[in-house]
């Protein structure tokens, strides 16, 4: 009778292992993107060439973990600052955004401020970078090691140029940072100096905007 009780016992526990689930590890695709070991992480660095969700520039500046900073569009304008010489209260030298925020309050400003006017059409999220945004670009274009480091320029202009962009030149480029009724500042990019000349005259202009790894 023992040995019956035994056996019965001994297959009764067989069938509770048998039915209970084994402890493996978690499958790679149950993994949160976050601990996918096999997910490679998206970093940037300056220069390099960026196009996420219809977005696309060349990065200028890169925060230390590589997943956020500012882009230079591809494209560039020909533009007159301003073709009415009102103060618009664009005067901010390290916010482009808030010059531009101040020329879109202006009635018809995309009559009257066609270098806004080419910056909107760009799409959203792009705007005309203050002098000190503009003179970052300039760093970028050269290396950080001040004007004329050709071997940078060419590195940066073939990363703009390789993905249907206009190069970068040594000329002037106009910021959105005005100092007075008729003048605009500019930063020259053959040099790096900053300097402010009569809202009217067609100059060169690029736009910039913030970008994260999502």
């Amino acid at each position: 009778m023992k040995s019956v009780y035994r056996f019965i016992l001994t297959f009764t526990l067989i069938l509770w292992a048998c039915e209970k689930e084994p402890n493996l590890p978690p499958k790679t695709e149950d993994l949160p993107a976050e601990q996918d070991p096999f997910l490679e992480e998206i970093v940037y660095e300056v220069g390099d060439y960026y196009e996420q969700a219809g977005v696309a520039g060349i990065v200028y500046k890169v925060s230390e973990d590589g997943k956020s900073g500012m882009l230079l569009s591809l494209e560039e304008g020909d533009c007159a600052w301003a073709w009415d010489m009102i103060l618009t209260g664009a005067s901010n030298k390290t916010n482009g955004l808030f010059n531009m925020a101040a020329v879109s309050d202006i009635e018809n400003w995309k009559e009257r401020y066609p270098m806004f006017k080419w910056c909107a059409d760009l799409g959203e999220g792009w705007y005309v970078p203050s002098v000190d945004e503009l003179y970052d670009v300039y760093l970028a274009f050269n290396g950080k090691m001040g004007a004329n480091n050709t071997t940078m320029q060419a590195f940066f202009n073939n990363r703009i140029t390789s993905n249907g962009g206009v190069a970068l030149s040594g000329k002037a480029y106009r910021s959105s940072t005005e100092t007075a009724e008729y003048y605009a500042m500019l930063v020259d990019f053959a040099n790096g100096n900053k300097f402010d000349n009569y809202k009217a005259y067609r100059y060169g202009v690029r736009a910039v905007r913030s970008f994260t790894v999502e």
